[in-house]
């Protein structure tokens, strides 16, 4: 999708909205209730809890998020995780705090291991902190114009996670195990 859609929810109308270039991925949308003022930010936003910024870009997320509260200006802010943030700016605010200081430790470091540690001592209070190294990666990825190697960024996120991950799910009311 592209654009915005308009969509008549009956009691309210919300519009859908591809967000312009590569932020968290490629693609993200958000969804804005005008009439309240509430835009629910997927992942673009998250609160209490480390993004994961592996598949998209840190100067774009940056430029999505001023692109965010210039075009909608929101009056309360739902993110991906997290609470609900009312007023919204404040989430905004910690989001780019957080992308800024990626872009600014990796232009003059590439020890990964050792900035996502001083990471996980500025951010102690978020949920996930092995992400911190995935996104670090990304950002040294993004300031000095290399590809980022995916796999390998997922698998220095596996092992600061301590390894693999057992996932549950249900596949036909059956509960199985997969080792992801």
């Amino acid at each position: 999708m592209t654009g915005w859609r308009r969509l008549d929810l009956g009691d309210a109308a919300v519009d859908v909205v591809a967000v312009p270039g590569v932020a968290h991925t490629a693609g993200d949308l958000v969804v804005h209730e005008p009439r309240s003022g509430t835009l629910f930010t997927g992942d673009l936003v998250v609160i209490g809890d480390t993004p994961v910024a592996v598949h998209g870009s840190i100067p774009g997320w940056l430029e999505a998020l001023d692109w965010l509260q210039d075009t909608f200006r929101p009056r309360t802010l739902v993110p991906g995780h997290g609470p609900v943030a009312n007023p919204g700016h404040t989430a905004f605010h910690a989001m780019r705090v957080y992308l800024e200081w990626l872009l600014e430790v990796t232009a003059r470091q590439s020890d990964f291991t050792k900035l996502a540690h001083q990471a996980s001592l500025r951010w102690p209070s978020w949920r996930n902190p092995e992400r911190h190294i995935g996104n670090l990666m990304r950002a040294y990825a993004d300031q000095h114009s290399r590809k980022l190697d995916v796999d390998l960024a997922i698998d220095a996120i596996l092992a600061a996670a301590g390894g693999r991950i057992d996932l549950d799910y249900l596949l036909d009311g059956e509960p199985v195990r997969q080792i992801s």
